[in-house]
């Protein structure tokens, strides 16, 4: 039997070529300190395949008509074997996946792994982080209740504030002037094609940056960056004290994405999808709409702003803030990459990671 599988598999790798695919990743060199801090971005990949495995296995009972969603849905959640889990499941790993993109990112900042040669890597990691946020945001609205079509309501008014191109960016958001069937087809493509296409061409973008650059090591306080002698120095550095991609790394990995899975399936067996609200009521104009909790932030720092401010500040803080994030690695892409050394980076961690919490 040994043998006959072995057979199938040089027939494979001579047609197909799996061996020079594989070899090289497999054999990639990574910093032997400190593996267990990458583990968030491979965790978060884990989870985004873990959301196209549950949505695909939900786009085969899901319904993206207005007329069938909702109770399509319901049929889903209440009804069909194993359903309230599958959905649980996506609703968890999606916040899972936010998470997890989340500290991935600041792991980022803190040990300053944006820098030289690696400015790409982190543009690209902010651009899977909107991806990601924006997935989110969509899947609201295919839920069809009450809750999910008021929520798109209120972000579609704040988009609508914009100067000049507000109306044009909420047609284009809800596929109209006003919220209707259209408007779930427009967020339907938005979360299962065209976000997941970007999403997946980002993760190749990154995963490629990630081989070509190396995996930044553990910084230390006294080692600056110094774009002139930091590539020699690093291939060196490989040389002396590297270990291969596998089996150090991956199992780590593998480990902790395995964790975060295993949670996230015994949290949708014991606590279950969230409860659909009422089905959408348009000419039901009082009411307040309570968004996911990654959203919620957001929400509540445009109502607490006052009035006079607020439009100013829909408009400018998001764009200033997706701004500050893509230029940090031009800002500063030398120089000492360790949190002792860089204290106000570290302040400024913390100040988001409280505001956030």
């Amino acid at each position: 039997m040994k043998r006959f599988f072995t057979r199938i598999w040089r027939w494979l790798d001579d047609r197909i070529g799996i061996n020079s695919l594989v070899r090289p990743l497999v054999d990639h060199p990574v910093p032997p300190r400190g593996l267990w801090t990458y583990v968030f971005g491979s965790a978060t990949l884990f989870m985004f395949v873990l959301q196209v495995v549950t949505g695909v296995a939900l786009s085969l009972l899901y319904q993206p008509s207005s007329a069938n969603a909702y109770q399509s849905l319901e049929f889903i959640t209440y009804q069909a074997k194993f359903g309230n889990v599958l959905r649980s499941v996506h609703f968890y790993g999606a916040s899972a996946m936010i998470i997890l993109v989340g500290l991935h990112m600041m792991r980022t900042y803190i040990t300053a792994s944006y820098k030289y040669p690696r400015e790409m890597n982190w543009i690209s990691g902010v651009f899977l982080l909107l991806f990601t946020i924006f997935m989110g945001f969509t899947g609201q609205l295919l839920r069809w209740d009450s809750n999910g079509v008021w929520s798109s309501v209120v972000a579609a008014q704040q988009l609508g504030r914009v100067p000049f191109f507000g109306k044009y960016l909420a047609r284009l958001l809800l596929g109209g002037d006003t919220i209707g069937g259209h408007s779930l087809t427009r967020f339907y493509s938005y979360h299962v094609f065209i976000i997941p296409t970007f999403i997946f061409l980002f993760i190749a973008l990154h995963l490629y940056l990630v081989f070509r650059h190396g995996i930044s090591e553990l910084p230390k306080a006294g080692r600056p960056v110094d774009p002139k002698t930091y590539r020699k120095w690093y291939e060196e550095y490989l040389k002396k004290h590297a270990v291969p991609f596998w089996p150090n790394a991956v199992w780590r990995d593998v480990m902790f994405s395995s964790v975060i899975v295993i949670l996230i399936i015994l949290f949708a067996w014991f606590k279950g999808a969230p409860a659909l609200t009422t089905e959408p009521n348009m000419t039901y104009i009082h009411t307040s709409p309570n968004p996911d909790w990654y959203m919620v932030l957001f929400f509540a720092l445009f109502a607490l702003m006052p009035h006079k401010i607020e439009s100013a500040a829909m408009t400018i803080g998001p764009v200033l803030t997706v701004i500050i994030l893509l230029v940090i690695p031009f800002l500063s892409n030398k120089g000492e990459r360790s949190p002792i050394r860089r204290p106000w980076a570290m302040f400024g961690v913390i100040c988001v990671f409280v505001f956030v919490i």
